[in-house]
């Protein structure tokens, strides 16, 4: 419940801080990690859609402290969730799942029994980016030590044609929050997209794509 309980008051205080939509959530980077993760998670060519993912959690354990029957709590250790689990459609081309199995394969060879499990690096990272509405990342978070810690199944059913998807989960030590002073380019200018528009409203206006070209469909122009 809002500390101004008024409608007029509550208004006010959704349009100032609005709210955050479940897909304004990015991965934005890679670090330590095979190039074959980054180029299919982050490059532009990257084939991998994300269609779930969360912002990690963080927990104090308690310790109760009995004195003369009565409990007492006091804080614990910090607990870190340590899993990150994204969920991605599977590409046809199968190049996204490939790069998940072939990172988690790196990890411990069934033929050999060598691979590389040995302590996380620091430097291994995954970056994530809150977004705002306009694009402004607003808050980051970086996971670090990480691993590949599951490759989940693929479901596959021959009386339906819905698109497949695949559990991935990553192992971490501990996040740390991060500012990012940077917004998503997405190779659009917002004020060019709405020239294009006005440009539009000038030809239909000029009834341009009518039979009566020069004429406007608008009543009164």
């Amino acid at each position: 419940m809002l500390s101004d309980y008024s409608i007029r008051g509550a208004e006010a205080t959704f349009r100032k801080n609005d709210f955050s939509r479940s897909h304004q959530l990015k991965i934005i980077d890679f670090n330590g990690v095979p190039e074959y993760v980054r180029n299919e998670f982050i490059d532009l060519n990257g084939r991998a859609y994300v269609s779930s993912s969360s912002v990690p959690g963080v927990s104090i354990t308690n310790i109760p402290l009995m004195y003369q029957s009565f409990e007492f709590n006091i804080p614990g250790q910090v607990k870190f969730e340590g899993t990150y689990t994204i969920n991605i459609k599977t590409a046809g081309s199968y190049l996204v799942r490939n790069a998940c199995e072939r990172w988690i394969n790196s990890l411990y060879s069934v033929d050999t029994s060598c691979g590389a499990f040995g302590f996380p690096c620091p430097d291994a990272t995954m970056d994530i980016g809150v977004l705002a509405p306009n694009c402004d990342f607003i808050r980051g978070y970086r996971l670090i030590g990480i691993y590949p810690q599951n490759v989940g199944p693929i479901q596959y059913n021959q009386e339906n044609v819905e698109l497949t998807n695949f559990d991935f989960t990553i192992q971490y030590q501990r996040w740390e929050p991060f500012q990012i002073n940077d917004s998503l380019d997405l190779g659009i200018n917002t004020n060019q997209v709405d020239s294009v528009y006005q440009s539009f409203e000038s030809k239909i206006a000029a009834g341009v794509g009518t039979a009566c070209v020069g004429k406007s469909i608008f009543p009164g122009r």
